[in-house]
């Protein structure tokens, strides 16, 4: 449900339904390695809670990211 077009930014589907949505950068050593993105049929659901939840993922799959990305630069090495 999300497409690019042309190098142009990716584009949320208006028939999925999503009102409201957070991104969050996954970082690593040499900065930003991607995004996480969260979106739900209702804009009002993003409080504390569920931005410091999201938060935390992010730094999870960040650290996973960075861990594949270190094992692959041993075995190349």
């Amino acid at each position: 449900w999300i497409r690019q077009q042309n190098g142009r930014p990716f584009m949320i589907e208006p028939e999925v339904g999503i009102q409201g949505g957070m991104a969050f950068p996954l970082l690593g050593q040499d900065g930003i390695m991607g995004l996480l993105l969260a979106g739900h049929s209702d804009e009002t659901v993003w409080g504390p809670d569920e931005m410091q939840f999201l938060e935390s993922l992010c730094h999870i799959a960040s650290a996973g990211i960075q861990r594949i990305h270190s094992e692959q630069a041993l075995n190349h090495a």
